[in-house]
């Protein structure tokens, strides 16, 4: 990878992680990604007790992951502290999308929850004075790590998507991409049920806040690419969406519009028109669950260590 492109993706925390359902939906999540210069993978991060997006990745390694001002990961210090954060320009700041080839690290979760307390705490260092409230929030400190080699880079180093077509970067033909440890053999834990609402109410206020959201659709290599719209507007089936001149795939079939952390809807796109199915649950606010929430993280974290065989992590600050 070109050193002045991993810088750029060195640069910027957040990313639009897209994964692919077993019916080729797409489906992407605002999530900060890691990764200095030099580094193999770029690196991901969800919760044990919230594995979809991870699983997916293992039955279907193809993801797609978009790094610009369009995206705003769930920071959920940041959020309580400031609200949802609005929509950056994209004029002269860079869009990178990226295809790759996923690996996911679940096999030893005591390490993965050690990695993630010491780069959450280095992030915020404000937390470390309230480490003692928060440190037994395991469903939120014990992770799975997704690891996502490059295979294509689409760059486009000034944000002008709509003007300019990208730099593509290609890895070499005998790259060896990593195998994913095995999936646990226990039956999977049942899907939880987290409360939504009627997309059009959604919808209507999201835009307000996030006028320029992520569309999620599959390249014709298989890669589900987010991309950021220029505008979108709402209709009464979804919305119509304003698409940049150089997208990634072709402007039909499955896909997902994403507001970053506001809001995700799954749909089908017709050219500009985005047609909504719906819109996908909220998970809980991690630092201000209410009691029966963080009873249904902690029942599904459990579950989902007893299908791994292993214990109950511990939060060591230390480890930073």
């Amino acid at each position: 990878m070109q050193a002045t492109l991993e810088r750029a993706i060195a640069a910027t925390r957040e990313a639009e992680f897209a994964t692919l359902t077993p019916s080729g939906q797409p489906i992407a999540n605002p999530l900060f990604h890691y990764f200095q210069p030099g580094d193999p993978s770029i690196d991901v991060a969800t919760g044990l007790a919230y594995p979809a997006k991870a699983e997916r990745a293992r039955a279907n390694p193809k993801v797609g992951l978009l790094i610009s001002p369009a995206v705003h990961a769930y920071d959920p210090i940041a959020m309580l502290e400031q609200g949802p954060p609005r929509m950056d320009a994209l004029a002269d700041s860079p869009v990178i999308v990226i295809a790759a080839c996923a690996a996911v690290r679940d096999a030893d979760i005591q390490s993965n929850t050690d990695r993630y307390v010491k780069l959450f705490i280095a992030e915020h260092p404000k937390i470390g004075p309230a480490w003692e409230d928060v440190r037994g929030m395991l469903h939120y400190w014990a992770r799975i790590w997704v690891e996502c080699v490059p295979a294509k880079i689409l760059y486009w180093p000034t944000g002008r998507v709509d003007r300019e077509a990208p730099r593509v970067w290609r890895a070499p033909e005998d790259i060896s991409y990593p195998v994913s440890d095995s999936a646990p053999t226990a039956p999977p834990t049942p899907m939880a049920r987290w409360p939504s609402e009627d997309w059009r109410t959604r919808a209507a206020r999201v835009l307000e806040q996030f006028p320029q959201p992520v569309l999620t659709a599959v390249d014709e290599e298989g890669f589900p690419l987010p991309f950021p719209m220029l505008a979108a507007k709402l209709t009464k089936t979804g919305f119509n969406l304003h698409l940049p001149l150089h997208k990634p795939w072709p402007a039909s079939g499955k896909a997902c519009l994403s507001f970053g952390a506001l809001a995700t809807f799954v749909g089908t796109l017709r050219g500009e028109a985005f047609d909504v199915a719906r819109v996908l649950g909220d998970l809980p606010n991690i630092f201000a669950a209410n009691d029966d929430q963080l009873a249904t993280l902690r029942g599904r974290l459990e579950s989902e260590l007893q299908r791994r065989g292993q214990s109950m992590p511990v939060a060591r600050r230390s480890s930073a």
